[in-house]
């Protein structure tokens, strides 16, 4: 196994080290470095710095739909789909377009495959998947098997839009479930096209960051990274 079984190719959907893992150290550790250093990829959970005693826990909140359809659409860009307009008809099937009015005029809604670009699933302006799966993390971080540490965050890959209003509401929602259990989670980091959410539940505070012009990078440093392991520890 080389570098060149790899390249220009999507990542294979089963690899030793959990893409969306090495993302979410990369971001913390560029971001908040103070905090956030020489995070090591374990598990229950899945980032640890014992010696800072930090606890990371990554997860993925995204509509089932909506990932099913960003890898089609990524196997018909490398051409790794035998029949790709059965996957186009796939993706456009799980979508029915409407009619908007936009400024007086009615508009019809594109397909959700549209000139090679995917296009979104409506519905995307809710924590509700985001706040499913927070609950379901503190319940595991209840039960035993995970391992306590005094800071324990939550890092959630999503494509969630939201604002500010939003992001407030959901912190005094999930510090009110939380509030019953022993081990609690300080910080939720929600990581999305151009943005980062913190909330901070300690502080019952939450803040926005712009980060579009590093994402790619970033996206970059975690695949190269996922691949290094695999060539390494080839067999």
């Amino acid at each position: 196994m080389i570098y060149a079984d790899f390249e220009n190719k999507p990542l294979p959907e089963h690899t030793r080290l959990d893409y969306h893992e090495c993302l979410a150290k990369i971001v913390l550790e560029t971001m908040f470095p103070s905090h956030f250093m020489d995070l090591e990829l374990k598990d229950k959970p899945d980032l640890q710095n014992i010696e800072k005693q930090v606890g990371v826990e990554v997860t993925s909140s995204i509509n089932p739909i909506q990932e099913r359809n960003e890898g089609l659409c990524t196997k018909i860009a490398y051409g790794q789909i035998r029949n790709k307009e059965k996957a186009i008809e796939i993706i456009n099937s799980s979508y029915e377009p409407r009619s908007i009015m936009i400024n007086g005029k009615e508009i019809r809604e594109p397909e959700r495959y549209c000139n090679g670009i995917l296009v979104g699933i409506p519905g995307r302006d809710s924590f509700d998947l985001i706040y499913k799966a927070f609950k379901q993390k503190v319940y595991k971080l209840n039960k035993g098997g995970y391992r306590i540490f005094l800071h324990n965050t939550l890092f959630v890959h999503s494509d969630i839009l939201t604002n500010q209003d939003m992001i407030d509401e959901v912190i005094i929602q999930m510090n009110a479930f939380q509030a019953k259990y022993e081990s609690k989670f300080q910080k939720i980091f929600v990581y999305v096209p151009a943005y980062l959410y913190i909330l901070n539940l300690m502080d019952k505070t939450g803040e926005i960051k712009f980060i579009k012009e590093d994402q790619y990078d970033w996206d970059v440093q975690a695949r190269e990274m996922v691949i290094k392991y695999e060539i390494e520890h080839k067999k």
